[in-house]
């Protein structure tokens, strides 16, 4: 009875260590960090609408408020952000 209680231990230690390893492995693929892999998502971010030089106040806050979620959220750096603006510009405004 002993030697079957003895082999019993040892089968539930040896089960106790393989669950530990998988919830290590899991605890690891859930934060994104199993065998340094890291997992980006890619967004596709909407292109503001342009500007065509409306005398409106109103439509000029709304362009720029678009323009810097869009830079936002594209992350686009501050070196490229004039040239990038010039592109949503249309009509006489480019002039």
């Amino acid at each position: 009875m002993l030697e079957d209680m003895t082999t019993l231990s040892d089968a539930l230690r040896e089960r106790l260590n393989d669950m530990k390893s998988q919830i290590s492995l899991v605890k690891k693929a859930v934060s994104g960090s199993a065998h340094g892999i890291h997992v980006s998502y890619k967004v596709k971010v909407p292109e503001p609408k342009s500007f065509g030089g409306a005398r409106s106040a109103k439509e000029l806050e709304n362009f720029m408020w678009d323009i810097e979620q869009y830079f936002k959220a594209a992350h686009i750096s501050d070196g490229e952000k004039v040239m990038i603006t010039t592109m949503y510009l249309s009509r006489y405004v480019k002039l």
